[in-house]
């Protein structure tokens, strides 16, 4: 399941460098090092506040995802659907190694692929209504949680991630009286989308979100966008009329990228780490 490309809007953009701006909050020359100005109420007449900052730009280069084969002639006749198989196959793998490395991959590690979204993830912190006040804290106690920490940080949640294991086991979490959890607060769609406090909640491969822990996704902060369209052709390469071969090539080149100003909007950490800070002594 990969769920970034199936559960991401990735629009395509016709440049293989997208540069974006950046609203920096400084102060101008004549205001104080503190004071970026802002609007005030004034009387008729009186002057106006004044107000200051800058805008730098941010450049983002695309990175290219490949593969590459070769068959023999003869298959390719025999089998008159080889080249749809080999097509699937192709862009399923370029599918995976994608969804990974927009999951996991750490620029500053290997540079040919683009920024992962847990790369610049915050980790969850006290807030003080769910600070040790939950009693017997589970799953969906720190999914909530999670849920209110970001929001405090003006960020609105998007979607939460978890395994597929937890995905169902929070179907069946009760309270300390054995009793199912508030179906207000656990609730599924005519579709069978589940949410929790009406963020919904996506389930994917244990592999990619581990059963111990949480990501959740804010809207409009980590940002993925395709360069062209994917590109699968055929073609002679080397010696391939030689010895009847026939090349394949695909590829599909891709930027993400995540503004300064929104690196609240992506937290991942684990559960037992968030139930440790909710849980009431």
């Amino acid at each position: 399941r990969n769920f970034i490309l199936d559960n991401f809007s990735i629009p395509s953009i016709s440049a293989p460098t997208l540069i974006y701006l950046e609203k920096i909050e400084v102060a101008g020359d004549n205001a104080s090092q503190e004071d970026t100005g802002g609007a005030e109420w004034i009387v008729p007449g009186a002057q106006k506040p004044m107000r200051s900052f800058r805008v730098t730009s941010t450049k983002v280069e695309q990175k290219k995802i490949a593969i590459f084969g070769t068959v023999h002639d003869e298959l390719l006749r025999d089998i008159p659907s080889l080249e749809n198989w080999i097509r699937e196959d192709f862009t399923q793998e370029m599918r995976e190694a994608y969804n990974d490395a927009l999951l996991n991959n750490d620029p500053g590690v290997d540079a040919d692929a683009p920024l992962g979204l847990k790369t610049n993830a915050i980790q969850y912190a006290d807030t003080a209504a769910f600070n040790n006040t939950i009693p017997d804290a589970n799953e969906i106690d720190a999914i909530i949680a999670a849920i209110a920490y970001m929001a405090s940080l003006k960020e609105e949640p998007m979607m939460a991630v978890v395994s597929s294991s937890v995905y169902y086991k929070l179907f069946v979490l009760k309270d300390n009286q054995s009793r199912y959890q508030n179906s207000n607060l656990v609730y599924t769609n005519s579709r069978g989308q589940i949410f929790v406090a009406g963020v919904p909640v996506l389930l994917a491969d244990a592999e990619d979100i581990p059963d111990t822990h949480l990501l959740l996704i804010g809207v409009d902060g980590f940002q993925i966008r395709n360069y062209e369209s994917l590109v699968f052709e055929r073609g002679l390469n080397g010696e391939d009329f030689r010895y009847d071969r026939t090349s394949y090539r695909a590829y599909q080149r891709v930027l993400s990228y995540i503004p300064s100003h929104r690196y609240n909007s992506v937290l991942y950490d684990e559960f037992a780490n968030i139930i440790t800070a909710i849980d009431e002594p």
